[in-house]
């Protein structure tokens, strides 16, 4: 009779091949030259072409106009928040900016 050893010994079933990937490619860069340009970028606004010109206006609405409209209207007939929030696709957070918003 063998002893029994703490430790496992890996067999076939059990043993676990370690994913490999591709060679970096990439050309080293230093970490003080990579902060200049970000620093300088975003002094200047011009991060990745998001901000430029300063015309970013925020994230784009859910609904169309005419849909807003809709909603406004169903809600001033006494249609339930949550029905007309499912019924539309978004949150009911979302359904009450739309109703706070000026018609």
């Amino acid at each position: 009779m063998q002893p029994q050893s703490k430790l496992a010994v890996p067999t076939k079933a059990n043993q676990q091949i370690a994913p490999t990937s591709p060679p970096d490619t990439t050309p080293p860069t230093s970490p003080t030259s990579t902060a200049i340009v970000l620093s300088s970028s975003t002094r200047r606004g011009t991060l990745s072409g998001t901000h430029s010109n300063r015309n970013y206006r925020g994230r784009k609405k859910s609904l169309a106009d005419s849909e807003i409209a809709g909603l406004q209207q169903r809600a001033a007939a006494g249609e339930q928040n949550t029905t007309l929030a499912r019924g539309f696709g978004i949150s009911r957070e979302t359904l009450y900016q739309y109703l706070r918003a000026p018609e």
